[in-house]
């Protein structure tokens, strides 16, 4: 049988305490495989999707350990210990499933209220209560969440360029640029605070300004003030301003009192909504859940 996801966790993070530095993700793969012992069937075994499972539980044990703050990656597909997570292994204590639950809950409620969580059918204990369609529910509820926060941490980690250009992309993506409008990035010095233009029609009579701020504290009415006064040099009455981070209430009460049309996202939302229009991330996977058709029988 697999191991469970959470029992990758503490033997990977002991081994990544003896690398000298970060360790490509494919090499981590491999190496979970090794520790615990698996088969060379249990190697090859794969999800319904095609994704090798203990490929897959290796990668959720090490979003769970950076949940924690055990782990982290400082490069594309590159894993390494933290200093937190060398202090946890002083510990002779193991590494529990509750642990590394507590540890994503944390970091889910810093990010404000959610839908309830629900448990993965692959942990420790199913409740009997939970119908086969809430337990599904619950486990993609739970993945959106894993990707968002790991989205949120790859765009604060992202250059300025890169992230002004995401947020173009999404907007683009949700139809603000229509068929025949187009969007512009223009971030750079001396720019008044404007990154990028999304003209809604050919001729560009419709336009919508955006800043990109990849910043990890709060966006305040000062940064919005100016980006209004930078709209006004413009003549643009319409604007959207993105963060990784989040408004403070003055920022939010100077938009509702602006007679201009300016609307605020948080980092927060700003990833559900990449998830959601599929930027940055790609749908794996469409469920398809049966049910009797009652009306056929009765006819």
């Amino acid at each position: 049988m697999q191991p469970k996801w959470y029992e990758y966790a503490e033997p990977l993070l002991k081994w990544m305490a003896t690398q000298d530095g970060s360790v490509r993700l494919s090499d981590i793969v491999e190496k979970g495989a090794e520790l615990l012992g698996l088969t060379p069937d249990e190697r090859t075994e794969t999800l319904s999707s095609g994704r090798l499972i203990h490929k897959d539980r290796v990668c959720w044990a090490l979003s769970y350990l950076k949940f924690a703050k055990w782990a982290h990656f400082p490069t594309r597909a590159h894993w390494a210990i933290t200093a937190e997570g060398r202090t946890r292994l002083e510990s002779t204590a193991p590494i529990t499933y509750a642990e590394l639950r507590q540890a994503q809950a944390g970091v889910a409620a810093a990010r404000g209220p959610k839908t309830r969580r629900l448990t993965l059918a692959d942990e420790p204990s199913v409740p009997i209560s939970l119908t086969p369609r809430d337990r599904i529910d619950g486990a993609v509820n739970e993945l959106r969440e894993l990707v968002c926060a790991d989205l949120l941490e790859q765009l604060s980690g992202s250059n300025p360029t890169f992230f002004e250009i995401a947020v173009l992309e999404l907007l683009q993506a949700m139809g603000y640029t229509g068929k025949l409008g187009r969007a512009e990035h223009s971030g750079q010095s001396g720019d008044g605070g404007i990154d990028g233009v999304l003209f809604l029609d050919r001729l560009g009579l419709e336009r919508v300004h955006v800043q990109a701020k990849r910043w990890q504290g709060s966006v305040g009415q000062g940064v919005v003030r100016d980006f209004a006064g930078a709209m006004d040099v413009r003549g643009a009455t319409k604007g959207v301003i993105v963060t990784t981070g989040t408004f403070t209430r003055s920022a939010a009460e100077y938009v509702e009192m602006s007679p201009k049309v300016i609307r605020l996202i948080d980092g927060a939302r700003f990833v559900e909504l990449m998830v959601e229009f599929a930027v940055g991330v790609t749908h794996e996977k469409t469920v398809i859940i049966p049910k009797i058709d009652l009306d056929y029988f009765e006819s």
